[in-house]
């Protein structure tokens, strides 16, 4: 495995351990009990005997006041994260939920009260149980003074970010942040540090057949590397995370010299494909781009009739196609981490599809819409891969085509064809 991508992957499950939602609270609970025993230790070191000495009383209302404000506080903190979620999710779309929870201010600002809560009724046990001598008494106090100041920080931070929180906008810059991650790692990895696949009679290999039904989530490319040395194989990945699977489909194919499989080894390159009923960011940069496109063509219904949302979604596919191909360019040629493991790579034709069709559908009959279009994809025909070219120029053919149809106002469509003739005519018949 190159160096590059085990750090990229060790990023990834880094992030896959932050964002779960009770890991931050975890942490906080138990640093602030440690903080508590720890300053009990204190108490027989003669270099703390200096300190002034506060009365239990002093120290038992601050840490009163605190748990009580914390907890009245995490409460309400919780349901307004609640019916932000809620609105990010009806507003825009269901499946940008996951990209909205794991904004990093509200989790802080969760587990800073939960935590402060937390250490304050730790304290007030010590404290009332006559634990706490006069050095930690004393350290408690300074502590809590430092908790106050740290909350009153936190609350006034997170509420300006719980008022954006939710909002359209705000989904769709989480929706781009979480897709980004995605895209800058596969555009620099597009095997995922496997091989190219190579032209092999399938007729001589073994079919591994998808036992559930849903999205493949991941591929364990690492559990496959080791599989294929040890059966002495070479394996071909036949499906790509985000790629929904039914029944009679296959996962990969084996090239062994064994010909008989039992159905424990047939288990064991199973399990290196995880299924689920939902489809996740972090693997599956096509995913991303439906998301936005989605948010896209939600406000484009009549119900809705947004087109400025459908104009903001194109700036931000925008940036994450230009972002793929900037990986691209950064690509380094060296030996695969998995050389016994073939995985296709994404087609930006795909990619341009996921991200521009339905909005030139659903937005043909408004010019606003249709003529960003042309800009967007006059703008990414002009990078350096001939593939983006041919890409933006069929989108472009056919939501013009779309337009045309769309539209019964002729100094629009002229408007329109003059725009996409900025960019492609030389290339239109």
């Amino acid at each position: 495995m190159s160096i590059s991508f085990a750090l990229d992957r060790f990023n990834y499950l880094l992030n896959r351990v932050r964002e779960r939602l009770w890991v931050k609270p975890l942490c906080t609970c138990v640093f602030s009990v440690l903080v508590i025993v720890i300053a009990e230790s204190f108490d027989g070191h003669e270099m703390f005997q200096g300190l002034p000495e506060v009365t239990n009383k002093s120290v038992e209302t601050l840490l009163s006041i605190l748990a009580g404000g914390m907890l009245a506080i995490a409460t309400f903190s919780v349901g307004a994260m609640v019916s932000a979620y809620g609105s990010a999710s009806s507003n825009a779309t269901p499946r940008s939920f996951a990209a909205v929870i794991s904004d990093d201010t509200s989790q802080n600002a969760l587990s800073v009260f939960i935590g402060s809560f937390i250490f304050s009724v730790v304290g007030l046990f010590f404290l009332q149980n006559e634990v706490l001598g006069p050095v930690s008494r004393t350290l408690v106090f300074i502590l809590s003074v430092i908790t106050y100041v740290m909350v009153i920080y936190t609350f006034v931070r997170w509420v300006d970010r719980i008022a954006r929180l939710g909002r359209m906008g705000t989904t769709i810059q989480n929706v781009e942040k979480v897709c980004l991650k995605a895209v800058k790692r596969r555009s620099l990895h597009p095997h995922m540090d496997g091989c190219p696949p190579t032209s092999r009679d399938p007729e001589t290999s073994k079919a591994i057949m998808v036992t559930e039904i849903g999205y493949l989530q991941r591929i364990d490319l690492a559990a496959l590397q080791k599989l294929a040395v040890e059966f002495d194989a070479r394996f071909q990945v036949q499906s790509l995370p985000g790629e929904y699977l039914g029944q009679g489909e296959a996962l990969c194919r084996v090239w062994a010299e064994k010909e008989e499989w039992d159905d424990a080894e047939i288990a064991k390159i199973q399990a290196a494909f995880q299924i689920d009923r939902r489809r996740i960011f972090d693997e599956d940069p096509r995913f991303g781009i439906v998301v936005l496109s989605e948010i896209a063509s939600r406000a484009l219904s009549p119900g809705v009739n947004d087109p400025g949302t459908a104009i903001d979604v194109m700036g931000s596919l925008h940036r994450l196609l230009a972002a793929w191909q900037e990986g691209t360019d950064k690509r380094k040629e060296g030996d695969p981490g998995f050389d016994r493991v073939e995985v296709p790579e994404l087609l930006i034709e795909e990619l341009m599809a996921d991200a521009f069709a339905s909005m030139a559908r659903d937005g043909a009959g408004n010019i606003e819409v249709s003529s960003r279009l042309q800009e967007v994809l006059g703008s990414l025909s002009t990078l350096k891969d001939p593939g983006f070219y041919n890409a933006a120029k069929s989108q472009s053919e056919m939501s013009f085509a779309r337009a045309k149809i769309a539209m019964n106002f002729e100094p629009d469509i002229v408007a329109l064809e003059k725009i996409r003739n900025q960019h492609f005519a030389q290339n239109f018949e």
